[in-house]
Parts: structure tokens; sequence; C-alpha cells
């Protein structure tokens, strides 16, 4: 397994954070907000308007929801400034809320986190439901259904504004899109985007598929995620949606469990008269029980490599417990992670274990390049390689500096280029990381 660690997973603290993120299946809609964890701002409770407390929120503040259900439908027009001074909404400490209608966080609204909730997505008109446009969102934590009616999460509506670096995780998305299915209507709907992380998730019982990349989803990051019960696992596809033809590139699918999807295959493509995906990968991934089979051949616009084709054991999968049992041959192909313990240090918050980032080179202590705030210690010099993905050490992931920079090392033995693996060559998989991070580094100011 590779050793860059995301930092999501080490901050994660709920009981479930004894167990690796791939165990995770409790049913966590019931597990009230942290009270530990939120700082209320504006505090409403039912019979209020959440509508009302997005408008009255300013950036880096919170609104909180007491217990109980919420309905109506929900516009985010405007968001926060920063990561450090987003807007939030979530629940009340130590309670859980639920918002029953569709929620839409429109391209004017940047930098926004919805966190601790049950999101209810069922709407007169049976949109899909929550509905992201803006850049640098975060759903966390969050119980997303509508019962059969619509798509659940859709980043990147192509004529709404697209979706840059959206934050989809420790979520369960589950009985999403239309019965019968009608082969449209999925979990998570990665349509108009770049940078989207989509980790640590329960997955599951969605009409079509677990996780759809159409028409022009780029530079994606699938990991550590339950996928289970759905039409299909997951689709890397393009097409026209009014854009003229368009793919789905560089998507990195690696070390999820995706099982049993009821009508194709777990992992498949589809790219009709649109030009064939690049660069996207499923790797290191545990399968098994598709429908039609566990991995799409011939494979087109994808590779796959590295992947275990063996019963995950889930500890009451009708149950919906997607907890692994501790005889489950998952738990070795992911380096032993299910038996829980500490992940990796990452000192400086940057998505690359320290170990990793001592092997190739960079400063395990600073996240940006000459960015003095993020260094640990007065003694951390500044100016050094500070992100392992970001080759020109410009602050930004791009084709020309980064991404094709990597490429055209491709084969080299220098470690400061072997971002994945450590395996003492540059091969594929280390492109394919560095263009998973496409953008603008996060942990850099302004």
């Amino acid at each position: 397994m590779r050793n860059r660690t995301p930092t999501e997973a080490a901050s994660w603290t709920s009981p479930l954070a004894m167990l690796a993120p791939l165990v995770v299946g409790v049913l966590f809609s019931a597990v009230p907000a942290p009270a530990s964890a939120v700082t209320c701002t504006k505090v409403i409770s039912p019979g209020a308007s959440v509508q009302k407390l997005i408008y009255a929120l300013k950036a880096g503040q919170t609104g909180c929801l007491r217990a109980g259900t919420y309905s109506g439908n929900v516009k985010v027009s405007t968001g926060g400034t920063s990561a450090a001074a987003p807007i939030t909404l979530t629940s009340y400490p130590g309670e859980r809320a639920t918002v029953a209608g569709k929620l839409w966080i429109a391209d004017s609204a940047n930098f926004v986190t919805v966190s601790s909730l049950n999101l209810d997505g069922r709407n007169s008109k049976s949109q899909p439901s929550p509905v992201v446009n803006g850049d640098d969102v975060v759903l966390a934590d969050n119980d997303i259904t509508n019962y059969h009616t619509a798509i659940c999460i859709s980043l990147g509506v192509t004529t709404y504004g697209r979706a840059h670096r959206t934050v989809v995780e420790r979520n369960r998305v589950h009985d999403c899109g239309k019965l019968p299915p009608t082969n449209r209507e999925h979990g998570i709907y990665v349509e108009d985007s770049t940078g989207v992380r989509i980790v640590d998730n329960v997955i599951y019982d969605n009409a079509d598929r677990g996780v759809q990349f159409y028409p022009n989803a780029d530079g994606s990051y699938v990991a550590r995620n339950i996928i289970d019960g759905n039409g299909e696992g997951v689709i890397f596809s393009g097409g026209n949606e009014g854009a003229g033809p368009q793919a789905s590139d560089f998507n990195v699918v690696e070390n999820n469990i995706i099982t049993n999807s009821k009508i194709r295959y777990n992992v498949e493509s589809s790219w009709g008269a649109a030009p064939i995906g690049q660069g996207n990968v499923a790797r290191s991934n545990c399968i098994y029980g598709g429908a039609s089979g566990n991995i799409q051949s011939p494979q087109v616009g994808f590779t796959a490599g590295g992947n275990l084709v063996a019963d995950p054991i889930y500890v009451n999968r009708a149950a919906k417990d997607f907890r692994l049992r501790s005889d489950s041959p998952c738990l070795t192909l992911f380096g032993g992670e299910g038996a829980g313990g500490p992940p990796p240090s990452d000192a400086d918050g940057d998505d690359f274990s320290d170990q990793l980032e001592t092997f190739i080179g960079t400063d395990p202590a600073d996240a940006c390049p000459d960015a003095d705030q993020y260094r640990v210690s007065s003694s951390d010099p500044p100016g050094d390689n500070a992100w392992p993905v970001d080759i020109n050490n410009d602050r930004f992931v791009n084709v020309s500096g980064d991404i094709l920079g990597e490429a055209q090392r491709f084969g080299s033995t220098n470690p400061r280029y072997d971002v994945s693996a450590q395996d003492g060559i540059v091969t594929v998989s280390d492109v394919l990381t560095v263009a998973s991070f496409f953008g603008p580094n996060p942990h850099c100011p302004g």
C-alpha cells in the first residue's frame, strides 16, 4: 500500500476511529454531533427556517440545528472566504438534526461545509440533493438519502458551474435513485468537476452507480469507501451534456471495497461517441460479487491492477453493518489496517506521510513553499520542496508544470518523483497521483 495518508483519516475522532476507515459501517445516522467539535455562532430549533439561517451566516461562522426535522428546500448562495473561514451548517453538539428537501450549494458559494446532518433529499420535483456547484465544499459525516426518488449527491451540474475540490468524506449515501433502475440515477454523480475527493464513505443500495464519473470529471480521488449493493459500483465515462463530446480523465479509484453490484460490473466504463478517457485507474481494491463480473473486460479508458477478488466478509451485510470481520481477506490487501492502530504521522497535514516525504526528499514539516505560517517549528527552513505533487513549487498542481513534468520523468529512479509507492522508479501510478491533486495547494494561504 502507498504511504500517502490523507490528513482527514487521521483527524476523524468518532468511536469508529479505532478501526481503519475501510471498516466504517455502524449506522451513524443516529450518532449525534460530537459535543467537543462544534462551536455554534447561531442556533435554530425545529420550526425555524434553515434558509434564513444560511442567509444570516458570514465567513467563519457556524449555524447549528437542534434535534428535529427542518422541511423545505435550501439554497446556499454565499459561502466563506477560505478553508479556514467557511460557513458551516451542522447539528447542535450532542444532537442530530434532519434537513428534508433539496440542498443546493450554488456556483457563487465557495468554502461551505455541511456536516453531521441527516439529509433527506426528497423534493417535489424529484431533483438531486445535495447539489454542489461551488468550489471547496465539504460534505462530511452526513446520512444522505432520498428513499429512491432521484440522484443523491450531484457534483458540478454542467450548466450551473463546475465544482472544484469538493470533499465527500465519512458519509452514508444510500437508497438513492428510482426503482426499477433507469440507468440514470446514482449515489454520487461526479459530473463536471476537478479534484473531487470521495473518501471513507459507505455507499450502498443505490439504484444505478455508486459513483459515476460523467461526462467531464477530472482528477478525482476515490479511496477507502465501502461501495456495496448498487446497480453498478464505479463507472468511468464520457458523453455530451450540452458542451460537446467530453470524457472523464485522471480519476484514481484505490483501496476501496466494491461488492455485490446488482445489474452489471463492480468497475466498468462507457464512452459512447465521446473521446476515450485517459489516465483513469482502479487499483488495489477488494472486489466481489458483481452481477456481470467484477471488472469489465476489455478495459477501455481505464486500467486496473492489483485488485483482489474476494468476499470481504462483512460483519452483518443484511443489517448494513459493513465492518470487516477479523478473518476478512481484504484486511491483508490493505496492509493489515483493519486491525486498527494509528495511521502514519503527517506532521504538516499535506496528505503525505512523514515517512514518504522523508524518502522522496520533500519537507515533512512544511506544507506550502515559502509559507512560514505553515512551518511546524522555527527551525524549519522556508522555500524548500514542501508538497510532493507540486513538482515546480508554484503552489498549484497543473498540467504543464507538474503532471507533464512528472510524466517526462517516467522511468526515472530519482526518489523525488516517486510520489506514490516508494518502489524506486517513476511509473504511471506516480503520474496519476500527481494528476489526482490538480488545482491549487489547499495548504497555502490566499
